[in-house]
């Protein structure tokens, strides 16, 4: 049991914790390294937990995600972690409400595990090359599991994880889900047992409700939002084209910047581990405010990002939309003409740092 608690937090200070599980052949301090979680906590006052397996559980380092032995509430690895947290708890002032869980691979696998069998323990978890609750039950079923040949319908999987724990009558905790297009070693199939899951287990259908193309204008990652009947989003899924079974990086100082190259580490000008915080509730989430949808030849239309001392900014909007004002504030104000496009905001701050707002699609209705 490692743990990451920023020296500026009292021990009594109610703050979020973010439990993160390691891969195969990795270590607390090379994922803490890896991922960029601690430095994260620096800036935004939360605290890390980082379980580490031992040699003499799995050789190659692995979560025993596939065992029943610790995969069933209570036994084995699953509960060991949830006694590291518990432990956690007794020593600093967690808030309760928000805790979360991450990890990669194995790591990704034993998330989904504790998801299921303390469901009431997660706020979030946000599973990175994973698989659904009991897509293997032995070692011998892990082959088929990991190249996606095991196929179930969306209730069958839901029912794993009502089975876990079928006392629970509470909010089952939200599922992000990242996977490579490109994973040699986890199947991108899983990523759709896996959403099939968990979108059973609240309620929803496996149409997305939402999707964004190039997001945080990356063109390689697709995100797509599941809803449930009270149109709450409970499943996010980041489709990565052109990556395999890696964590996506993006190594720097800056805002949006951040993680290490080691095995299974992929620089993709995506800081991962960012956006998931962004996700889990911890960091406010960058957006340019305004209007959506406008009509031809509206004026005065503002648009908006937060204001930071020493920042410049330079924006883009449709072709024959004109501005009214300065461009180079955090704020913007236009008149449009016909045609649609985004609106778009690349600031420039006090340290040098870039940092692109995710696009703001406009629709212009006649």
């Amino acid at each position: 049991m490692y743990v990451y608690a920023p020296a500026a937090l009292a021990k009594d200070d109610r703050r979020p914790l973010v439990v993160v599980l390691h891969g195969c052949s990795q270590s607390a301090q090379l994922v803490s390294e890896q991922s960029g979680w601690s430095r994260l906590a620096d800036t935004y006052g939360f605290r890390v937990l980082y379980p580490q397996q031992k040699a003499s559980n799995n050789p190659s380092m692995c979560f025993n995600w596939y065992r029943a032995a610790d995969i069933d509430r209570d036994r084995g690895e699953c509960a060991s972690i949830k006694q590291m947290i518990d432990e956690f708890e007794k020593e600093y002032h967690v808030d309760s409400s928000r805790v979360f869980i991450t990890g990669l691979s194995a790591g990704a696998a034993m998330g989904v595990v504790m998801m299921a069998v303390y469901p009431g323990t997660f706020n979030t978890g946000a599973i990175f090359a994973g698989g659904a609750y009991k897509s293997a039950v032995n070692v011998f079923s892990t082959t088929s599991a990991m190249m996606g040949w095991v196929n179930r319908s969306p209730k069958e999987w839901g029912d794993f994880v009502r089975d876990a724990n079928p006392a629970f009558k509470g909010p089952y905790p939200k599922m992000i889900v990242y996977q490579g297009r490109r994973d040699i070693v986890v199947n991108s199939k899983n990523a759709y047992e896996l959403i099939e899951q968990w979108t059973n287990v609240h309620g929803a259908d496996t149409l997305a409700d939402d999707t964004v193309a190039d997001f945080a204008n990356n063109v390689n990652i697709r995100k797509y939002v599941y809803r449930n009947p009270a149109n709450e989003p409970v499943v996010t899924y980041y489709e990565v084209k052109n990556i395999g079974h890696a964590l996506m990086i993006n190594p720097g100082n800056c805002r949006d910047e951040g993680g290490k190259m080691v095995p299974f580490s992929v620089d993709d000008d995506f800081f991962s581990t960012y956006w998931t915080a962004i996700d889990f509730g911890l960091i406010p989430e960058p957006k340019i405010i305004g209007k959506a949808e406008v009509t031809e030849g509206e004026q005065h239309v503002k648009y908006s990002v937060p204001f930071n001392k020493g920042s410049t900014y330079s924006w883009s909007y449709p072709d024959d939309a004109v501005p009214v004002g300065p461009e180079n504030t955090n704020e913007l104000i236009l008149d449009f003409g016909k045609k649609q496009g985004t609106v778009s905001v690349l600031e420039n701050d006090s340290a040098g740092c870039y940092f692109r707002y995710p696009s703001l699609k406009v629709v212009v209705r006649p």
